[in-house]
């Protein structure tokens, strides 16, 4: 009985060193840290000379990964390295930790009590061969996500031993399917798609040499069951190819799917002799342009600025005409007006008959020299109504063509005229005061004298 409860402590030790911390399993046992680890060595020794049958086994699994093709049945096996029955053992299958576990076996039937939901209905346990120690998991209708290791736990109740099994899931996609998009970058876009793959496809273009092809570009997306669908492009400018495949091969088992198109030549975009030449004188053509432009442009300018500057030399010419003009017109009516009331001062003097107290002039109103004064000399007023002698060159006309009573004025019509040059010029100097200059100053030879007698201008 002794021998048996240290077999037990011994086996606790061994585990410890194998798997999990084993204070707990050593406090369980009633001998917490009692054993040394340099006195377990010989422990054992003891140990086995009295014969314990599950003292010392191991698990063994698969040298290579076990590939199963995406819907299949995988079978996982392990067995223990000494041929021995394992059908007292709990075997346990479990993914990345005990519990849950893919399977539970223990007490000669499965336990689904801790089975992991995804795998209820899917697994089984091989038991064939249990009693030499062989067993295997069985997994059906094998997914994406069944992928990876499983580990296969052996539990005698004294020791635990495990050993990991690799899975390898290969799910072959469809075949290609190979379209053309139509022209870029001069040449044609081709177009390969594919889906249902796993793991994650490689993708590859090659030409009817077997050259290889560089993608333009490669998308790969995952679906709800872990499938990998896959899209790549690729430009071919070359037109002398013929025909382009696209492969798609699973990086697991190295199966490949592949399709190829045909690319006519007259599919390719053509590019003309014309085309070329145009392209390359395209941009001398334009900096030629910009250059014109720009000297069009200055010259514009240039003739612009002539035009602008003749305008304003145009317009400073006909200012100073306007304003010569507008001078010259208020000079002309400044003369007019002063002619007009010399006029009215003569006028007023022979329609009158002031002249003398003679009284040359009985009837001023009849066909007299006066009245013909008076209406011809306005009407050769408005005729002649620049300079300031037209108004009196009207009055000499006007007394020279009819009968007038004063006898001087025929032999004196010159000097008449520049007698009225002189009034005019002197009235011109003192405005109204034309009856006192006549008084004050004398006319001499030049004067009124020839034409009446100044002692008897009115006063």
């Amino acid at each position: 009985m002794a021998s048996h409860h240290l077999l037990s402590i011994l086996g606790m030790n061994v585990l410890c060193f194998q798997r999990a911390p084993c204070s707990a399993l050593k406090k369980m046992a009633g001998f917490p840290g009692l054993f040394p680890a340099g006195v377990l060595p010989a422990l054992l020794l003891w140990v086995s000379m009295w014969g314990s049958p599950a003292s010392g086994f191991s698990v063994m699994g698969p040298a290579q990964p076990i590939k199963v093709s995406l819907g299949a049945d995988a079978t996982l096996p392990c067995q223990l390295s000494s041929e021995q029955s394992a059908a007292h053992m709990q075997i346990r299958w479990y993914r990345t930790q005990l519990s849950p576990a893919v399977l539970v076996y223990q007490d000669g039937q499965e336990q689904d009590g801790e089975q992991m939901l995804e795998y209820r209905g899917r697994t089984e346990l091989v038991e064939d061969s249990i009693g030499r120690g062989a067993v295997a998991l069985l997994i059906q209708h094998v997914r994406a996500s069944d992928d990876g290791q499983y580990w296969c736990h052996f539990n005698d109740g004294h020791i635990s031993r495990e050993a990991v099994v690799e899975l390898h899931v290969i799910g072959l996609g469809s075949a290609p399917h190979v379209r053309m998009m139509g022209p870029e970058d001069h040449g044609i876009q081709v177009l390969c798609s594919s889906g249902g793959w796993f793991p994650k496809p490689r993708v590859q273009w090659s030409d009817t040499a077997g050259e290889k092809l560089l993608s333009l570009s490669e998308y790969q997306t995952q679906d709800g069951d872990g499938l990998f669908h896959v899209e790549a492009s690729l430009v071919v400018t070359d037109s002398s190819l013929g025909n382009v495949t696209c492969s798609i091969q699973n990086p697991v088992s190295g199966q490949e799917k592949a399709s190829a198109i045909f690319l006519p030549e007259p599919f390719f975009p053509r590019t003309s002799p014309w085309k070329i030449a145009l392209a390359g004188t395209l941009p001398v053509l334009v900096l030629l342009l910009i250059g014109i432009s720009y000297i069009g442009w200055k010259e514009h300018k240039a003739k612009n600025g002539e035009v602008e500057k003749k305008k304003k030399a145009s317009h400073e010419r006909d200012k100073v005409a306007r304003e010569k003009e507008e001078a010259q017109s208020l000079k002309s009516k400044s003369g007019s007006k002063s002619n007009q009331r010399f006029l009215e001062k003569l006028q007023m003097l022979c329609v009158q008959g002031r002249w003398g107290n003679k009284k040359l002039l009985k009837n001023p109103e009849e066909n007299t020299g006066c009245q013909e004064f008076h209406r011809t000399g306005s009407s050769m007023q408005r005729r002649k109504p620049h300079g300031k002698l037209g108004d009196l060159w009207a009055v000499v006309i006007s007394l020279q063509s009819t009968p007038c009573p004063f006898k001087p004025l025929y032999p004196n019509l010159f000097l008449f005229a520049e007698m009225s040059s002189f009034i005019v010029s002197s009235f011109l100097s003192f405005k109204n005061k034309l009856q006192k200059h006549l008084r004050n100053r004398t006319p001499g030879k030049h004067g009124l004298a020839f034409l009446c007698d100044p002692s008897i201008l009115p006063t």
